[in-house]
C-alpha cells in the first residue's frame, strides 16, 4: 500500500509543480528574448522561471543588486499569484483522493504529498541560487508545508459539521470584505484615472512589456484591495520606510512607478473613517449567522474570520527590494487588532441590543 500511495503522491506533486512552472518558463523566455543582453546566457530564463515560481509561493528573495552589489530584500509579493499554485495543488490532491481509499490511504497520501512538494521547493531554491538572487530556504521550510496543508483543506467531506459551518461563515464574510474594498478601490481608480495614465506613460513598457506590466498589476491587485480595507479601518498602510497613508495621516515622499498606486489618496480624509461602520456591520452579520446555530459556532467563526484577515494582511506586506521601501503594505498586528475590535463591537451590539430593547419595553409597561 505504501509504495502505491508514494507513487501516486510523487506523480501528482510533480504535476502540481509543472502546471505552474511551465507557463512561467514561457513568460521568462519571452521576456529574456525581447529584453536583450550584452552577455546572453541560456540559464538566465531558467533561473528567472524558478524565481517566479518561488515568488508565486511567497518565498522572499535576497538580492545583491549590481553594479554596486547593493543588498536588497523582496518579500512584498503579489497575493494574486498564490492562486496558481493553490489551484494546481488542489487539482492534484483531488486526483490523489480519487485514486486512493479514503479511510486508509488519504491521510497518508496527503502527508507524503506535502513532504514531496516541500522537497521540490528546496530543490528549486538551490537550483536557482546565484550571486545576485537567492531565495530564503529557511522561510520556505516553514511556510510551504503550512501553505500546502491549507490548500488541501476541505477537499473531502471528512470535517466536522460545526467546523465546516464556521469556515463557511468566515470565508463568506472575508469575501464580502474584500469585494467591498475592491468596489471602493475601483471608484478611487476612476477618480484618479489621469494619475494612473501618467504613471503608465512614464514607464513606457512597449508591447510585450505592456502585457507583462498588465499581468503584474492584476496579480498585485489583491494587495491593494487589502490595503484599502485597512485604510477604511483607520489603520492605513505604508509605501516605504517612515511612510503612512490613513484617513488621519498622510506621510510619504515618493511611490514606485506602478499604475495601481495612482489611486492613492492625496491627503488626509478623516470623514472616511466612517468606513469602520462596515466592519462593525460584519460583526453584526456574523452574530446573526452563527449564533442561530450555537455559541460554539459563533466563537469558531469569529476566530477563523480574524485569523483569515490576519493571514491576508501578512501576505500583503513586506519589503520592496530597497531599504527605502522596507515597510511596504499593511501592518499585520495593527490591522488585525483593529479588525478584531470592530468585529467584537458588532457582535456585542447584536447580543446586547435585543436585551436592552426588551428591558426598555418592560419599564414602559
Amino acid at each position: 500500500m505504501f509504495q502505491r500511495v508514494l507513487w501516486i503522491s510523487l506523480t501528482q506533486a510533480i504535476r502540481s509543480v509543472l502546471l505552474v512552472l511551465i507557463p512561467l518558463s514561457a513568460i521568462a523566455l519571452i521576456a529574456w528574448s525581447t529584453a536583450g543582453s550584452a552577455e546572453p546566457n541560456t540559464t538566465d530564463p531558467i533561473r528567472a522561471a524558478l524565481w517566479l515560481w518561488l515568488g508565486a509561493h511567497h518565498i522572499p528573495l535576497n538580492l545583491n543588486l549590481p553594479p554596486g552589489h547593493v543588498a536588497g530584500f523582496l518579500s512584498y509579493l503579489p497575493v494574486g499569484a498564490l492562486l496558481f499554485p493553490v489551484l494546481a495543488i488542489r487539482s492534484s490532491m483531488k486526483r490523489i483522493y480519487s485514486a486512493t481509499d479514503y479511510s486508509q490511504e488519504a491521510r497518508l497520501a496527503r502527508t507524503i504529498f506535502i513532504i514531496l512538494y516541500s522537497c521540490f521547493t528546496q530543490i528549486a531554491i538551490f537550483a536557482s541560487r546565484s550571486s545576485e538572487v537567492c531565495a530564503s530556504w529557511l522561510w520556505a521550510l516553514g511556510i510551504v508545508p503550512i501553505g500546502v496543508w491549507l490548500s488541501t483543506t476541505g477537499i473531502t467531506q471528512s470535517r466536522r459539521r460545526e467546523s465546516g459551518l464556521a469556515a463557511r461563515h468566515a470565508r463568506g464574510l472575508l469575501a464580502i470584505t474584500l469585494g467591498t474594498s475592491a468596489l471602493l478601490y475601483g471608484l478611487l481608480l476612476i477618480i484618479n484615472l489621469k494619475t494612473v495614465t501618467d504613471l503608465t506613460k512614464v514607464i513606457q513598457p512597449g508591447i510585450v512589456g505592456g502585457i507583462l506590466l498588465l499581468l503584474l498589476n492584476l496579480l498585485y491587485l489583491p494587495n491593494v484591495i487589502i490595503a484599502v480595507a485597512t485604510y477604511f479601518l483607520g489603520v492605513g498602510f505604508g509605501v516605504g520606510s517612515g511612510t503612512l497613508i490613513s484617513p488621519f495621516i498622510h506621510r510619504y515622499d515618493q511611490i514606485p512607478a506602478l499604475p495601481l498606486l495612482g489611486a492613492l489618496p492625496t491627503g488626509t480624509h478623516p470623514l472616511l473613517f466612517i468606513g469602520v461602520i462596515f466592519f462593525i456591520a460584519i460583526g453584526v452579520t456574523l452574530y446573526q449567522l452563527a449564533y442561530s446555530e450555537s455559541t460554539r459556532i459563533l466563537r469558531q467563526s469569529s476566530l477563523l474570520t480574524i485569523l483569515g484577515f490576519a493571514l491576508l494582511c501578512s501576505s500583503a506586506t513586506g519589503s520592496l527590494i530597497t531599504s527605502q521601501m522596507s515597510n511596504f503594505g499593511v501592518s499585520i498586528w495593527k490591522s488585525t487588532l483593529a479588525f478584531a475590535i470592530a468585529l467584537g463591537v458588532g457582535i456585542a451590539l447584536s447580543a446586547i441590543t435585543p436585551a436592552a430593547i426588551g428591558s426598555l419595553q418592560n419599564r414602559r409597561r
